[in-house]
C-alpha cells in the first residue's frame, strides 16, 4: 500500500535548522556573508547576508515564514523591506534544498 502525504496549503510551514550541532557557521567582521560547513556531509555553503540572518534566527528557535519576515524587517531599513519580503521564500526554499533547514507542518 502506498502512502501519500499531502501538504496542506492552508498551513504555514515551520522552519528550523536540521541540527545546530551539525553546522559550523563562520563570519568575518569585514564580510557580510557567512560560510556554513556541514560536518556530516562535508559540504560548505556561502550564505549571503539575508540568508545568514535567517540561519541565526532559526538557530535561536524555529519560525514560520511570517515570523521570520517580521524579525528580518525589524533588522533592516524601511527602504530594503520590499526586496527582503520578495527574497524570503526563495532563501528558505534554497536552504531547505541544500539541507540546512527543514520545513514541517503542524
Amino acid at each position: 500500500m502506498s502512502h501519500i502525504i499531502k501538504k496542506n496549503p492552508t498551513l504555514s510551514p515551520l522552519w528550523s535548522l536540521v541540527s545546530p550541532a551539525r553546522f559550523c557557521i563562520r563570519t568575518w567582521e569585514s564580510e557580510d556573508a557567512a560560510v556554513v560547513y556541514d560536518v556530516r556531509s562535508g559540504d560548505t555553503h556561502l550564505i549571503e547576508p539575508l540568508g545568514r540572518e535567517v540561519l541565526y534566527l532559526l538557530r535561536d528557535e524555529p519560525g514560520t515564514t511570517e515570523s521570520i519576515r517580521l524579525k528580518l524587517l525589524s533588522l533592516y531599513a524601511q527602504e530594503d523591506h520590499v526586496s527582503i519580503i520578495d527574497l524570503i521564500p526563495t532563501i528558505l526554499r534554497d536552504m531547505c534544498d541544500v539541507g540546512l533547514i527543514v520545513e514541517t507542518y503542524v
